[in-house]
């Protein structure tokens, strides 16, 4: 069941494309709400609305922040997009959208070789698009294409507005039933032809938005997708660079040296092999993650290769964009952060190594 309240806007503490960042007054005191403005339009002081509060109600982690749910005595104008295929299908806030496809044209079949980062948390995003930015320059076509493992709006990621503005990203686009990119597409092979062929990416970098949702199992988790869409790179042609979860800090067990989810993902769920770069690490830390790979007979499966990333926590320093992970940044967690770096660095390597897309 969904916890509702009523409420009433009492100020936008601030907005971008797609989203506002409103106060709002409710019966249990002041707090904070989230109006995505493509599915609702745009709210003032004084607007009575429907707040969906069970995120804070069941404490996720969503930074205390309800969702404007309806403006109360107010309804948006129709839409005026060219789309007939919808996303959040069969809820109250399916929306209609437009993909290439239903244009007629017909895109190339394949990637042409070339080359996609893919990962598996939102987080891993900035430290990969920096690394392949600082090699490759302002040039190159960075094109960010965002799942739906986790949150499904594009603008909720506070992440991708940054990396924009400091141009670290070209464009984006959005796969599943996440929407708000640039473009939009119904799965990920579509996606990819997409950014390759319509926004001329020269790297694609692929992962799920903010959040993931999961229990501590094995396989209980939307980390899973990393496999399929790693896989699809493949069948498409391309060339597929897995990011590794990695982390040193973790208090939880589980992903402790390499993540429980990367092991399963690279050891059992993923069919066709791939680059899986490593960073450089001290001694100890290193030979863990070589037992850890070796127990799961990932070497034999994936291609393994170390990367001097030492530089990346300097870039990322400097960057002035706040990198952070589980609340823990690359001054508490570096393995993570180099790990990430470490997929963008050597995509970057490959792409000038065998050229620019066909």
């Amino acid at each position: 069941m969904i916890h509702w309240r009523k409420g009433r806007v009492l100020r936008v503490l601030r907005e971008r494309r797609g989203l506002q960042e409103v106060a709002v007054a409710t019966p249990e005191g002041e707090g904070k709400a989230v109006i995505l403005t493509d599915l609702l339009g745009r709210v003032a002081p004084g607007d009575e609305v429907v707040l969906h509060v069970t995120a804070v109600a069941v404490g996720l982690g969503t930074g205390g922040r309800h969702f404007v749910a309806a403006v109360e005595c107010r309804l948006t104008p129709d839409p005026v997009s060219p789309g007939h295929l919808m996303k959040l299908r069969y809820t109250p806030f399916q929306l209609r959208c437009h993909t290439p496809e239903e244009d007629g044209d017909e895109l190339p079949e394949d990637l042409a070789g070339g080359v996609v980062v893919v990962g598996e948390l939102h987080s891993q995003l900035l430290p990969a698009a920096l690394s392949l930015r600082r090699v490759l320059g302002p040039r190159a076509r960075l094109v960010y294409l965002m799942t739906d493992g986790g949150a499904l709006p594009l603008a909720i990621s506070d992440l991708v507005a940054a990396m924009r503005e400091k141009g670290l990203l070209d464009a984006t686009v959005t796969v599943g039933h996440a929407f708000g990119g640039d473009l939009e597409a119904l799965n990920i092979y579509a996606g990819l032809l997409s950014a390759r062929h319509l926004l001329a990416a020269d790297v694609i970098l692929v992962m799920m938005g903010p959040g993931i949702a999961g229990t501590g199992s094995r396989f209980d988790h939307t980390g899973v997708e990393q496999a399929h869409n790693a896989d699809a790179v493949g069948i498409l042609g391309g060339r597929t660079v897995l990011i590794p979860r990695l982390s040193f800090r973790d208090p939880r067990a589980r992903h402790y040296g390499l993540s429980h989810h990367s092991l399963t993902v690279f050891g059992r769920l993923t069919k066709r092999r791939a680059l899986l770069p490593l960073p450089v690490l001290p001694g100890p830390a290193l030979d863990l993650l070589f037992r850890q790979l070796t127990a799961e007979g990932i070497h034999r499966k994936h291609d393994l290769i170390l990367v001097e990333a030492g530089e990346v926590l300097d870039w990322l320093r400097d960057c002035g964009i706040e990198a952070k992970t589980m609340g823990r940044g690359p001054e508490d967690d570096p393995g993570f952060f180099l790990a990430a770096g470490a997929a963008g660095l050597l995509a970057a390597q490959i792409h000038l190594r065998e050229g620019k897309k066909e």
